[in-house]
């Protein structure tokens, strides 16, 4: 209920580290990241509506909440391949098999980069941008080709002295992306919370790796049910939720905002999209023991 959270790693984390070494650290908050210098992890809920189920994309409110048992982890690593190397699990296959590993020389991600500069303050992909990805991941299913796309998208925004300096650097990056107990295909806000746990990673990588002096997310110390972290504060949680609506943007069309919403900030939201977009966090609702029947 208090919002995302960056969170100090445990000593000698190894990299690669399973979902199950990860389960006190990432479950600790609505949304969870940690941090060390050129890796990142993060995860973010489900969601689910309890009123006003796609009345919300034409104008009617809804209620939702966060679904802090049923998640998304991603964990981004930088590499020395000169690739952008994806791991998609099995996020993006309705049948239950393997997404599969995609790779795409990072050069190509300029054909992206190059007809929108995804870092100005609309992060919303233009359709130049999204022909591009759509030519760059033709070869792949629809499923597996809206995921890589929002992974090449938020990578050229979010990392784009990776992208832009890639040429010198000679730098690659490793992404990997893994459903944990959120079922896909369920109206469980699945998409949404990738494109909050991508957003989210690849803002934390790239504080760790292009600031000076590393790690530049403004947060205050808390702790919950013993795990010692940081919770980004409003100003980072609007950024990722930015980014992440851009990722849905690219997976949906035109989202409503509300899976992201409550996926980035937690808790139960009363939302509204008319003409603009109105949150409401109903802070006084109290914990809630939802019986899910998928």
């Amino acid at each position: 209920r208090e919002g995302a959270r960056l969170l100090a790693p445990p000593p000698n984390l190894p990299r690669g580290t399973p979902p199950a070494h990860l389960q006190r650290v990432l479950h600790a908050s609505p949304c969870g990241m940690l941090a060390t210098t050129s890796q990142s992890v993060a995860s973010a809920p489900g969601k689910v509506i309890l009123f006003g189920e796609h009345a919300v994309v034409h104008g009617a409110t809804a209620v939702a909440a966060s679904l802090s048992d049923l998640r998304v982890v991603v964990r981004a690593a930088i590499t020395k391949s000169n690739t952008l190397e994806m791991h998609l699990g099995d996020l993006f296959d309705e049948t239950g098999g393997d997404g599969g590993v995609t790779t795409l020389p990072m050069p190509d991600l300029f054909a992206v980069s190059n007809v929108q500069e995804v870092t100005g303050t609309s992060k919303r992909p233009s359709k130049g941008a999204l022909a591009a990805l759509e030519r760059l991941f033709a070869a792949l299913d629809v499923h597996r080709r809206k995921a890589a796309s929002c992974i090449a998208y938020l990578t050229c925004g979010i990392l784009h002295e990776l992208v832009r300096g890639n040429a010198d650097l000679n730098r690659g990056l490793r992404v990997e992306v893994e459903a944990v107990n959120l079922p896909v295909g369920a109206g469980l806000g699945s998409s949404a919370a990738f494109s909050v746990a991508a957003a989210g990673c690849l803002l934390n990588l790239q504080a760790q790796t292009f600031i000076s002096g590393g790690g530049a997310l403004s947060c205050v110390e808390c702790a919950d049910g013993g795990v010692a972290g940081m919770r980004p504060d409003s100003s980072v949680l609007d950024k990722v939720n930015e980014w992440a609506f851009a990722s849905e943007v690219i997976i949906h069309g035109e989202p409503s905002g509300l899976d992201s919403n409550v996926s980035c900030y937690g808790g139960v939201v009363k939302f509204t999209k008319g003409d603009g977009i109105h949150v409401e966090r109903l802070d006084e609702t109290p914990p809630l023991d939802i019986l899910l029947t998928n």
